[in-house]
């Protein structure tokens, strides 16, 4: 499954409901101008905001992905301490908590790691897979 690709987008779901606002908008309105420059306006922050939002998936995605690199490498090598890389993208993603009970639990934080990104990457997938 490509990740990056979605049938749905973001965007289309910003449209839609930019383009619902607009027909309210314009149906309420008596004066056309008012109503289509702001309608225009809807529909622009609409579109940089689905725009946003789809950055900030990919970004956190690519994190997921980064941090699963980093991890099979670390351990490839013969574990130890995290590197500096690894503990910041840990606390980027939020998973702090995540390498926490892996301690508490007396379990490899790497292996407890992989498996939520595991598991994150492909609630993400299915994300993307929904219409």
């Amino acid at each position: 499954t490509n990740l990056l690709s979605s049938p749905r987008d973001f965007r289309s779901v910003a449209v839609d409901a930019a383009v619902e606002t607009m027909k309210g908008v314009v149906k309420e309105s008596s004066n056309l101008f008012n109503s289509s420059h702001y309608c225009t306006e809807v529909l622009t922050n609409a579109m940089l905001s689905a725009t946003e939002e789809k950055q900030r998936e990919r970004k956190k995605r690519e994190c997921y992905l980064r941090l699963q690199k980093l991890l099979i490498e670390h351990s490839s090598s013969g574990g130890g301490d995290f590197s500096a890389e690894i503990l910041e993208l840990i606390h980027e993603l939020n998973l702090d908590s995540t390498v926490a009970d892996s301690n508490n639990r007396k379990q490899s934080p790497e292996k407890h790691l992989s498996r939520r990104i595991l598991w994150e990457l492909e609630k993400d997938a299915e994300n993307d897979t929904e219409v």
